[in-house]
Order: C-alpha cells, then structure tokens, then sequence
C-alpha cells in the first residue's frame, strides 16, 4: 500500500470530488486499486476547506501541519489471503550458516518476515504499518518485543526521528484478525495547473 496518500482526502473535499463536510474531523474513504483494500482518511475541516495549519510534526518532514489519520482497513492477507499465512506466529526457518532462526511471516497488505535482525547479523527495514500489524498480533517475533504496551502507540525509530503507527488486531476463532493499520501524515496543495496532452501521440 502507498504510503504518500495523505493528500488524497484533502484533495477530493478541495476539489469537489465529495460533498463538502462541516467543520472539524470528517473521513474520506479511499480505495486502493493495487489491494483491493479501503483507507480511511481522517481530514480536519475549517470554513469548508480541509485545513492544511496545524502542530503535527512528522521528523524527516519540514514544517508543521494539520494531522491526517489514515487507518488501513483490513489489511491483513490482502497477498496472500490470511494475516498469518503460514497459519503460525513464529516458524523455524533452517538458516545455512545461521542454524534455525525464528520469524514471523505476515501479511499487511504486503507480506513480510519479521526476524530478530541480531539472529541474521544485520539490521532491517520494513514498512512502519507492517511493524505496527506485526507488533499487535500476539506470539510474533515483534509482539515479544514490543508486548502489549498498555494499549500506547507504537514508535518506530528512523534515520531522522521516529514515527508513530498504531494497530487494531484481534484473535477470531484462532486466526489472528488485523481490523486496521494506523499511520499519521499532513498534507498541503502545492500547486494548480493545467497540462496540454495531444491527442496524436
């Protein structure tokens, strides 16, 4: 799933795309083509506008703005069909040269394995709503370490910061179940114009 579609919401209120809502915190639900998947943008209106000032500050981004909550809904399986597609929060993968490492296979609208990076002797990098959907599925290799938090965000260390991302998974029926992902962005209009397309090329 992108990761830059924090202007999306703004854009379809400014531009008239969708009705215009009061002030405060209105959704703009997005559907993402790739996944087949809904993302819930969380837009503050002012004087029937999406407000672009505002205190969040994202490291690694300049300025400061209004805060846009986009929630993942449902991303799990969204590759493979299930949040745990081995059906196991942990296996053990025969490594060569490493012996048996332990990792954790999971499916946040893309799929990854989450291994204890000091098993393999490296460091590692993934998508911060992953992390999150990992952290939050009990018995995976960054539940252990993250635990149950006290129901706190999860902070992701980055080259020039941190980044906030959050979770909501429950255990139905034995299956882990990732009801939605969390990450916070801002976005403001850069620029309007018009682009000339021929119609003989």
């Amino acid at each position: 799933m992108r990761e830059d579609i924090a202007g999306d919401g703004p854009f379809a209120i400014d531009e008239g795309l969708v009705p215009k809502p009061p002030d405060g915190e209105t959704i703009v639900r997005i559907h993402n083509t790739n996944t087949g998947k809904i993302i819930a943008a969380h837009v503050q209106m002012r004087d029937g506008e999406a407000e672009v000032d505002g205190d969040l500050e994202l490291d690694g981004v300049a300025g400061r703005g209004a805060p846009i909550r986009l929630d993942f809904l449902e991303p799990g399986g969204a590759k493979t069909g299930r949040l745990l597609p081995t059906a196991k929060a942990i296996d053990l993968i025969q490594v060569p040269g490493l012996g048996v490492v332990e990792a954790s296979i999971v499916d946040a609208a893309n799929p990854f394995a989450f291994v204890l990076a000091d098993a393999l002797g490296a460091s590692g990098i993934a998508l911060p709503r992953a992390i999150a959907v990992a952290a939050r599925t009990p018995g995976t290799v960054a539940n252990r370490i993250v635990g149950d938090g006290g129901g706190a965000a999860i902070r992701i260390g980055h080259p020039s910061g941190t980044i906030t991302v959050d979770a909501d998974v429950v255990v139905e029926a034995g299956q882990a179940h990732a009801r939605s992902a969390c990450v916070y962005g801002s976005a403001r209009r850069l620029f309007a114009g018009e682009v000339y397309v021929s119609q003989s090329t």
